[in-house]
């Protein structure tokens, strides 16, 4: 039985990271690319925003909708308010000290 992948999570927003998720929205998956904050940035999600504007320039989106199946935002801020699949547990985003 081949499973269809609806929804996916990139993290981190450099060339690797940004080109997955630009190949991802142009199969049609709805996927999330998140980054880390920037301090002293007017945007959170500056980063992220950044990757994208990369791959719309360099020819990483086949057609120009393909931007809109990739949503942008940061680690911290958009971690906690995924979805995760039902009958799994969310991961923690505690860190050691």
């Amino acid at each position: 039985m081949i499973q269809q992948i609806s929804r996916a999570l990139v993290i981190g927003a450099g060339n690797m990271g940004a080109g997955i998720a630009a190949q991802l929205a142009n199969a049609g998956v709805q996927t999330v690319l998140l980054d880390r904050v920037l301090s002293g940035e007017s945007s959170r999600n500056c980063l992220a925003e950044r990757a994208i504007e990369r791959q719309m320039g360099g020819g990483g989106f086949m057609h120009p909708t393909g931007r809109g199946s990739c949503s942008r935002g940061t680690w911290r801020t958009t971690w906690n308010s995924l979805r995760w699949p039902i009958g799994s547990s969310r991961p923690s985003t505690k860190t050691s000290t």
